[in-house]
Parts: C-alpha cells; structure tokens; sequence
C-alpha cells in the first residue's frame, strides 16, 4: 500500500485518527498480516483472529458503533528501531468515560504496524 516508509509519528497520528473513525486509514497503516492483542479480556474474543487491515477497520467500526462521543488522543509517543510506543487517552464526557492506555507496535519494512498490544486502564495515564 505505501511507497515510502511512514514515520512512527505519522503511524501513531493515523492510530488515533483510525480509532475516531477514520476506518479508510487502516490500509495505509497496517500490513495485511497484521495482528492485535488486547490486554482487556471483552476486547480480545473478538480482535485475536483478527488479520489484516480491513478486519481492524471492521473491528474499530463495530467497536465504535454507538460510542459517537468517544475521542482518542495519543499523548506520548515513543520510536525506535522497528518499535514505537504510544500512551494514549480516550474520553467521552456524555458517557463519563476517561481512560487510558499504552500500544506497542512492532514495525514492518515500510514502518507500518505488524504487530500492536493494547493495555487499556482505569484511568488517562497521561
């Protein structure tokens, strides 16, 4: 899908921005083998077999679907050889939903996501 390699930033931009909707971004950032583990037990039944970038963008649609006031936000972020890390925010005031999290991504040739695992929190970490 890329031709140039994408940056960790610009991969971590585009993780926030797919997780608040922008499902048509999920090829651009994932390889087509691309898997996810989540740390949180009703996240992972459904995300363990999930392969690819089009099942994510279904997933996070899914996922999405009736949680229209939830915003994500990246916070911190983190890169290095065929890694990056990123703390990140989630909050929707009308459900009163503040949490936080940590995704670590491993990196293909053409610095699009893998591999990410997903811990989500109790509360905004950052």
């Amino acid at each position: 899908m890329t031709t140039t390699r994408l940056s960790a930033h610009d991969l971590i931009d585009g993780w926030g921005r797919l997780w608040n909707g922008e499902l048509g971004l999920a090829p651009w950032l994932v390889t087509d083998d691309f898997t996810i583990r989540f740390g949180n037990p009703a996240l992972a039944a459904d995300a363990d077999a999930l392969r690819g970038p089009e099942a994510l963008a279904e997933f996070i649609g899914a996922f999405r679907a009736g949680r229209d006031g939830l915003r994500y936000a990246t916070t911190v972020e983190r890169s290095g050889p065929g890694h990056a890390v990123c703390v990140w925010r989630a909050d929707d005031d009308a459900a009163g939903v503040r949490v936080g999290g940590i995704d670590v991504f491993d990196l293909g040739d053409d610095g699009r996501a893998a591999h990410v695992w997903s811990v989500t929190a109790g509360r905004p970490l950052a």
